[in-house]
């Protein structure tokens, strides 16, 4: 399975399993006063983000004034990428964005525990809503998807929070404060955590209110 995304990093609750409590290390509520690159925003706080192109060329991920959220900006063709939390980031981390989702497809979500060698060669946990408005939560293996658990009744057309959580070997989905998904999978640790921005339409998606959160 191939994607063409962005990603960009945040999180919130349920409580932790074990060790200590989480500590905010970036908030984003994606507001500028005219259009931005992601590169160039300033999150409100915590470190800025890094985007890695996945697939096709570099897309214009930014900032839309008018609806102060993250989104595709225009460009053609097919671009995949992640903007990422650009910061070291814990094994144990989580992210939590407010989406609106007007088309459905495995380019939207978010991923965690995210390493990126290059286009053809990265790994880590992504969690997309796609198809019939489905929560689909995937392992990636050197750009190899399997999926690995999923939820069948998320919604497009309104705003929903989603937050990804890698809590030890339980990596888990809350979908509007209810945990939709929980799995256990060891495979992998640490690494990046961000937002996937799809390479549809301007206007088909975007995102805000964005928190990562990690534990020591």
């Amino acid at each position: 399975m191939s994607l063409p995304h962005h990603v960009a990093a945040m999180g919130a609750e349920p409580p932790a399993s074990g060790g200590g409590d989480w500590t905010e290390i970036q908030n984003d509520t994606f507001t500028e006063a005219s259009d931005t690159a992601i590169e160039s925003h300033t999150p409100d706080s915590g470190p800025g983000w890094t985007v890695h192109v996945i697939a096709g060329a570099a897309a214009n991920i930014g900032i839309d004034a008018a609806l102060d959220g993250l989104q595709r900006q225009g460009g053609s063709g097919s671009q995949v990428g992640a903007v990422v939390y650009d910061g070291s980031v814990n094994d144990d981390q989580r992210i939590s964005v407010t989406r609106m989702m007007r088309t459905t497809g495995n380019e939207h979500g978010l991923i965690a525990r995210f390493t990126f060698t290059s286009a053809s060669d990265y790994d880590g946990y992504q969690v997309t809503l796609e198809n019939t408005a489905e929560l689909r939560l995937y392992r990636i293996d050197g750009a190899s998807y399997t999926e690995i658990g999923n939820w069948a009744d998320a919604s497009v057309n309104q705003l929903n929070t989603t937050q990804l959580i890698c809590d030890g070997s339980t990596i888990s989905v809350v979908h509007d404060g209810t945990e939709r998904i929980s799995v256990t999978d060891s495979t992998h640790s640490g690494g990046e955590i961000g937002i996937l921005v799809a390479n549809n339409s301007q206007g088909s998606q975007y995102f805000n209110d964005a928190v990562v959160e990690h534990r020591a």
